[in-house]
């Protein structure tokens, strides 16, 4: 079992095209999980499989702030504000998973960190997300028609 690929997740990629995720009003959350875990485009709800266990964290993860919907470049687009766990933190992390707790816990996005990190801090430990622009932003929709044609 691993984290094996950071990406939005197929069904949060569905869901939006159902009118079921809400950037504006829906809460979402970034929960954080070490190399037990198995995390894919393919996960569909929050899961503890997995789930960092240690100092300084909490079972779900942290509330996120979102920075707000743009659009540029083709894309529409959000970030968020860093999630940071006060000190001391005490476990060990290799990604993540942003997830919709106002919508039964559906998956959005999977974080993977690159490797599994041994974190032992007395200052807080922070995930860090990119800026909220159109080429940068964590979460990125941008696409066109494809195959459509006359006769």
């Amino acid at each position: 079992m691993a984290i094996i690929v950071q990406s939005l997740t197929t069904s949060f990629k569905a869901e939006l095209l159902q009118g079921i995720h809400d950037f504006t009003t829906d809460q979402f959350y970034l929960a954080l999980y070490n190399n037990t875990a198995n995390l894919a485009s393919d996960t569909l709800l929050y899961t503890t499989v997995g789930e960092v266990v240690g100092t300084g964290y909490t079972a779900g993860g942290l509330l996120l702030t979102n920075l707000g919907i743009g659009a540029g470049n083709g894309n529409a687009y959000t970030s968020f504000a860093d999630a940071v766990w006060a000190g001391p933190v005490k476990f060990q992390v290799a990604g993540g998973l942003i997830y919709n707790a106002s919508k039964g816990n559906r998956s959005v996005d999977v974080l993977y960190f690159g490797m599994q990190y041994d974190v032992n801090i007395l200052t807080p430990f922070t995930v860090k997300f990119p800026p909220n622009t159109s080429t940068t932003a964590p979460i990125i929709l941008g696409g066109g028609i494809y195959g459509t044609g006359v006769n």
